[in-house]
């Protein structure tokens, strides 16, 4: 992750694991200017002000969904994807870092977000859907 940053990276993911620790003491270390960003659930309290937002799949809310699906009778097994339809999963609060993000690209975000659940925009499931994935710019900008 420094080798990263020394090479211009200013904000790394955290996929995942047990490198993620480290990745958000690499940008501690590096200070002003540097991010991680984590995963899974809101991890920004590890590193306040080191971890600009986390990427959280909500567990929670699958969990809870499928109970009341078993409780209303109306729960089918099988493979369940869930996304950005039904808040399955969202950005932290960034509770420490959202003043270092300009207001409108949270507009953009939300554009982005509705047009995905709206079906205007597919996102990729598979490496072959990856590889041939273009992002319209033209929907958001």
């Amino acid at each position: 992750t420094l080798t990263q940053m020394g090479q211009g990276a200013d904000i790394v993911f955290a996929g995942g694991g047990t490198n993620t620790l480290g990745i958000f003491e690499a940008a501690k270390e590096k200070g002003e200017g540097f991010y991680a960003i984590g995963v899974d659930q809101d991890q920004d309290y590890i590193q306040p002000g080191s971890i600009l937002t986390s990427a959280m799949k909500r567990v929670d809310i699958a969990v809870y969904k499928l109970i009341e699906d078993y409780i209303k009778g109306e729960f089918k097994g099988g493979i369940h994807s869930m996304g950005l339809e039904g808040d399955f999963l969202s950005l932290s609060p960034m509770n420490y870092t959202k003043h270092l993000v300009p207001y409108h690209v949270f507009g953009v975000l939300e554009t982005l977000r509705e047009t995905v659940v709206k079906g205007k925009i597919k996102l990729p499931t598979t490496r072959d859907e990856l590889k041939e994935f273009k992002a319209p710019i033209s929907l958001v900008f």
